[in-house]
């Protein structure tokens, strides 16, 4: 049967990797690679405390996105065992403190192929989710108690019970073709389903399977992505001032295209990012998803004023308000688009003092 979706498609992100993550078998299967640098030369344009966003000092950013299946029995109590994850998908250590809480179901109306796709492309649709709410384990309310395997008789519904014939139902090749439909084991840390997934496995059904276990891994999701942060123009700024603005309006107006290769919409910034590193660009290319970790100083700050970030809204964790830039390390700001999959900035560039 097809339902209304309501799971939060944003908790799948695309873009969730972390260079030097490998398989358990030693070879990469995530990382972050830097693009090729076209230019002789990094330029400055100098803008003061005014500053506008342009293509031309905006990042570069690529990626793809891989989720490798496994095969299992049909119409079976299947097992879903997390217990071999001790890495998410952005290759951060799983550890007490940030576990895996609970597993949820997705059924997705695709082929594995095009899933991959859309996910890669950010066009992943509500309409592409088969199953809602999505079955998942343990019910709202209650703990996996460290658990780290459940079965799929049960999960629930949002805490309201599903009957072994309908999950013999949903998973029955005979009912939903296999070569058109994906099934998704997502591991999340927290208890809201369809949020803070840390793993992903897919898998396709088979009545001539002998297997019931479907086992995430640290390789069970496999993402790749290439940065360029050599070959923009860097934005020169007034140092030591936190007194500066920057408007990305024109980009909207002109229907400019964000580093992700899509368009740049109005009202799609929710946030910003300031961030302060005593890595080369180079290095941070390398290690772009791991920049909240890495950064010696992190400021942000909500878009209350669309099309543009006043720097002196941008607090630390502390509190601390941003004091400007000075000529230590690389310091870079970037603009996030909030609700979208993907969670790349759609604007960053490197801020340097050049006034």
């Amino acid at each position: 049967m097809r339902t209304q979706i309501t799971v939060l498609l944003a908790a799948l992100p695309l873009v969730l990797t972390a260079c030097g993550s490998d398989s358990p078998g030693g070879g990469a299967t995530t990382g972050c690679t830097s693009a090729a640098v076209t230019n002789t030369s990094q330029q400055t344009a100098c803008m003061g405390t005014t500053l506008v966003a342009s293509a031309a000092n905006n990042y570069k950013f690529t990626s793809t996105m891989k989720l490798p299946p496994i095969t299992v029995k049909s119409m079976s109590n299947l097992t879903f065992d997390w217990s071999g994850v001790t890495k998410d998908f952005l290759g951060h250590p799983i550890t007490a403190g940030n576990s895996l809480d609970n597993v949820s179901l997705l059924v997705f109306m695709l082929p594995l192929a095009q899933l991959e796709t859309r996910l890669n492309a950010d066009t992943l649709s509500q309409q592409d989710v088969f199953i809602v709410p999505p079955p998942s384990w343990p019910a709202p309310g209650m703990s996996a108690g460290g658990m780290t395997s459940s079965q799929l008789y049960t999960f629930t519904a949002n805490g309201a019970e599903i009957t072994q014939a309908q999950f013999d139902d949903a998973t029955n090749p005979a009912m939903y073709d296999p070569t058109m439909f994906t099934y998704m084991a997502a591991a999340a840390n927290g208890m809201v389903i369809g949020e803070g997934f840390r793993m992903l496995q897919t898998f396709h059904v088979d009545p001539g399977a002998s297997g019931t276990t479907v086992a995430l891994k640290n390789d069970s999701t496999q993402l790749t992505c290439q940065v360029s942060l050599r070959n923009l123009t860097i934005t020169g700024v007034t140092a030591g001032t936190p007194a500066l603005t920057l408007s990305w309006q024109n980009m909207v107006d002109t229907g400019a295209m964000n580093a992700l290769g899509g368009v740049f919409k109005d009202n799609y910034i929710t946030s910003a990012i300031v961030g302060h590193f005593s890595e080369t660009p180079e290095q941070l290319e390398q290690k772009f998803l791991d920049l909240d970790m890495i950064a010696t100083k992190y400021y942000r700050a909500d878009i209350t004023m669309n099309g543009m970030l006043n720097f002196a809204d941008l607090k630390d964790d502390s509190g601390a308000s941003f004091p400007g830039v000075d000529d230590t390390g690389t310091w870079m700001v970037g603009l996030i688009c909030g609700n979208c999959r993907n969670p790349a900035p759609w604007y960053m560039t490197i801020l340097k003092p050049c006034m």
